[in-house]
């Protein structure tokens, strides 16, 4: 190959890494979205205190656009991409499109890694063929990494980008992005929630949930890169019981009156 395809298909490589960096930093967005609105569905002590006041249309309001929030996060750095803005789907159009660049990608997480022997019983070839071995056998690892995380990546993506709950949730974002977050609901408006659009409060971390195995096998196969987002939602987790129960602390609401106070949603 030239050196102008090296060069080229190198470019492909470094676009599909930042692609995978991306997607992962709107999944994380959206984990963090969706620890923060947890709480809110499922929390009694701070439901209950809110039930028929007015602090309960606010709540239904965040609760919403932590929702909406979340699911405009996960498909973004999924199935949305194809005009080659970054995204799990961006990448794999870039490489099925360019063979070439998924080889270059292969090349680069096979080639062999030296490490040095210094065994003082031993003799220097003897040491030599020791590091030869090492390297003989890390290639050989890395190759099977790349071809099964690879495979694994295509078959999960083709089944994600399938799954009822993603098609509706996507049906979703693009209704929400091209309406109003309020609907009339009899003669008042109200926050939307997932039921007008057929999904359940927990259908954004169900996505969420699938997208996240993808995005660790693409980049621990293309390019040996662990990493940690199983460990993110009990993290996040964390930080949003703190936020909130520090909010909690001797606030009060006030309750009743004329517009009809509401009672929050729970999670269904």
């Amino acid at each position: 190959m030239s050196k102008n395809g090296d060069g080229l298909n190198e470019q492909r490589c470094e676009k599909v890494h930042f692609f995978l960096r991306a997607a992962e930093n709107a999944v994380n967005d959206s984990l963090m979205s969706l620890a923060l609105m947890q709480p809110l569905i499922e929390d009694k002590r701070i439901i209950d205190p809110l039930n028929q006041t007015f602090a309960a249309n606010a709540l239904n309001a965040l609760t919403w656009t932590l929702f909406a929030r979340a699911s405009i996060d996960v498909l973004k750095a999924t199935i949305d991409g194809m005009d080659g803005s970054a995204s799990l789907a961006a990448a794999f159009d870039l490489l099925l499109k360019h063979p070439e660049a998924l080889q270059r990608l292969r090349e680069k997480r096979t080639a062999p890694t030296f490490v040095s022997y210094d065994v003082p019983e031993l003799t220097p070839e003897q040491n030599r063929k020791l590091e030869e071995e090492h390297a003989r056998e890390e290639s050989a690892r890395a190759e099977k990494e790349f071809a099964v995380d690879w495979s694994d990546a295509q078959r999960l993506f083709d089944e994600f980008r399938k799954d009822e709950v993603v098609v509706r949730l996507k049906a979703a974002r693009n209704k929400l992005i091209a309406h109003s977050d309020t609907i009339l609901d009899g003669d008042q408006y109200r926050a939307r929630n997932p039921s007008d659009f057929g999904l359940k409060w927990g259908d954004a971390a169900y996505v969420t949930n699938l997208a996240a195995p993808i995005l660790k096998k693409l980049m621990s196969g293309l390019f040996g890169i662990g990493i940690a987002i199983d460990e993110v939602p009990s993290m996040f987790g964390r930080y949003a019981d703190d936020f909130w129960h520090h909010l909690r602390t001797g606030l009060e609401v006030n309750g009743g009156g004329p517009d009809k106070p509401v009672r929050p949603r729970r999670h269904t």
